[in-house]
């Protein structure tokens, strides 16, 4: 196949991806520093059991979810000064798989966080802020495969679809019209025919198209 010909084939768009104002992200956020919060417990707690301080249970809960909390509002206040409450993101889906790409400015302010976290790192001997400096540059582009893709969890309201692998939630596609929605989800069928969906009306009615038209082709060939 051309190079030609495969940049027919691909579907690509660029999208202003809502943060603060986004239920996905505050989810993913709450998610993210809930878990943060309850291992800090359990370790807080583990360390209680094995040497007991009087009074120190109730610091066990109440550190974490002090920190958490702070480190919330924290990241909440960065997305608004820093990135303006817009992320602006890249999504090509082609035969190979989904490519997930920071794109304009965004690209130039996360890759410059990150490479800030990891020196500040460095120099202060502070090996978590620098693997989390590494990780933001990572996440500037993400691939994931076809025959990665478990499940497809479209949401027409917010014209967003979540690609989960076995496991968890790797991807969402996020599309700045309903002509493009519509488009992933007719590319999103064809290439991950296996992925398992999940039930909403509009895929429910496609896939009820879908059948009834294969089943009228083969009745009268």
């Amino acid at each position: 196949m051309t190079r030609s010909e495969q940049k027919k084939q691909q579907l690509t768009w660029e999208a202003a991806i809502p943060l603060v104002t986004s239920p996905f992200f505050i989810w993913d956020m709450l998610k993210l520093f809930g878990i943060t919060a309850l291992v800090m417990g359990l370790l807080l707690a583990l360390i209680q059991l094995l040497s007991p301080a009087p009074g120190f249970w109730q610091a066990c809960w109440l550190i974490p979810l002090l920190v958490s909390g702070g480190l919330f509002l924290l990241s909440l206040l960065v997305n608004i000064l820093v990135f303006f409450n817009r992320y602006w993101a890249r999504f090509t889906l082609d035969g190979d798989g989904v490519l997930y790409e920071s794109a304009r400015g965004s690209r130039t302010v996360s890759r410059a966080l990150g490479s800030g976290a990891i020196i500040l790192g460095l120099l202060r001997s502070a090996p978590v802020a620098a693997g989390a400096g590494m990780l933001a540059r990572s996440r500037n582009m993400v691939f994931l495969s076809w025959c990665n893709v478990c499940k497809i969890s479209p949401f027409p309201r917010y014209r967003v679809i979540t690609l989960s692998n076995c496991w968890r939630p790797v991807l969402r596609l996020h599309c700045p019209n309903q002509l493009l929605y519509d488009q992933a989800i007719a590319r999103l069928e064809a290439a991950a025919p296996k992925a398992r969906w999940k039930a909403h009306p509009a895929v429910k009615a496609r896939k009820r198209n879908v059948d009834q038209k294969n089943r009228f082709s083969k009745e009268n060939p």
